[in-house]
């Protein structure tokens, strides 16, 4: 009974340590939304980790963080796909900067180096977010290149201001013909991928493990990916759960590239993997594409770190010379 009694003090202090740590993170957290409230912004109710804790930043004040090359406004705009950043652009950039073009390469909403922007992350959030960035950097009619999710946010942005876009370059792009079959398929890459298809608690809950993780993972990160630059790889957890989650389900069910495809607003040039798991050639090439024009590389859903000397030569001689403009009538296939 003695050693019991000298014990319980020590037991009651652990509780009332967790009780008042549960008491100040729950101050924080009820603080942080408050902010994000104020600032006009939806409470980021589904945010993990530090962010937790720590408010959002407004997408209405802060610019999409972005790198520049070139010191003119930018006439090239790449962007990242689901679950990546802007540094998967960055030698297909760093080829065309070489030749004089001005290259603009933001982080989506809640990825990268903006994963603290934003509390929503529907397309409509992505696109006013990139037309403030274009805005910012004082882009005119750039050419918009989008790698799969960014393929998506690039053929929005050009439906709703079809004057502001020079060209469309859609890379690897997702362009799901059937929410249920898209769906089925991304699902038997796994458990834990049906879990994000279904957007389970369990899927929350492996992404938040993730946020609390993440500089752990972060260097863990470029031993795991082979073939996948060591900046790439260190992107691939910066992300928020919300951001990755909102942006998988615009894919399965308010997809623009079906209709981008179909009855093109600007002219259009699509470079598909023929070994593309992911978003799989046959989801554009089944269908009508005499609008635009297509080409089939050997590659699988990577096209930008497979062939980026290859598609910097596309870009800049095909897309981007003054004499030389994308077909908005013809389709095309080259192997």
């Amino acid at each position: 009974m003695g050693a019991a009694a000298k014990a319980m003090p020590r037991y009651r202090w652990l509780w009332v340590s967790l009780v008042a740590s549960t008491i100040y993170v729950a101050l924080r957290w009820v603080k942080a939304r408050r902010a994000e409230v104020d600032a006009g912004m939806a409470p980021g109710i589904g945010l993990g980790g530090i962010h937790l804790v720590r408010p959002q930043q407004s997408p209405m004040t802060q610019p999409l963080a972005h790198g520049r090359l070139g010191d003119r406004p930018p006439n090239v705009v790449l962007l990242h796909g689901l679950g990546a950043s802007s540094a998967i652009w960055q030698p297909v950039a760093e080829q065309l900067a070489a030749r004089g073009h001005s290259i603009l390469l933001p982080d989506l909403l809640g990825f990268g180096k903006s994963r603290r922007l934003g509390t929503t992350f529907a397309l409509a959030d992505h696109v006013d977010a990139l037309k403030r960035l274009l805005q910012h950097t004082e882009a005119q009619q750039p050419l918009l290149v989008g790698h799969s999710f960014g393929c998506a946010v690039a053929a929005a942005l050009a439906d709703e201001q079809p004057d502001t876009v020079h060209a469309l370059v859609l890379v690897s792009p997702p362009a799901f013909r059937d929410a249920d079959i898209a769906r089925s398929r991304l699902s038997e890459r796994g458990w834990l991928a049906r879990q994000f298809i279904l957007g389970t608690p369990a899927a929350s809950l492996a992404c938040q493990t993730m946020c609390l993780t993440r500089p752990l993972l972060a260097r863990l990160a470029p031993r795991l990916a082979n073939g996948v630059p060591d900046a790439v790889a260190r992107d691939s957890v910066e992300h928020t759960w919300p951001a990755y989650r909102d942006a998988l389900s615009a894919l399965l069910d308010d997809n623009p590239l079906p209709d981008a495809i179909d009855k093109p607003r600007r002219p259009t040039l699509l470079i598909l993997g023929e070994n593309d798991s992911q978003a799989p050639p046959e989801d554009v090439l089944a269908h009508p594409h005499e609008h635009i024009r297509v080409e089939v590389w050997p590659s699988d859903h990577l096209l930008p770190l497979r062939h980026a000397d290859r598609l910097a030569n596309l870009l800049h001689a095909e897309l981007l010379s003054p004499s030389r403009s994308l077909p908005s009538a013809a389709s095309t296939r080259s192997a």
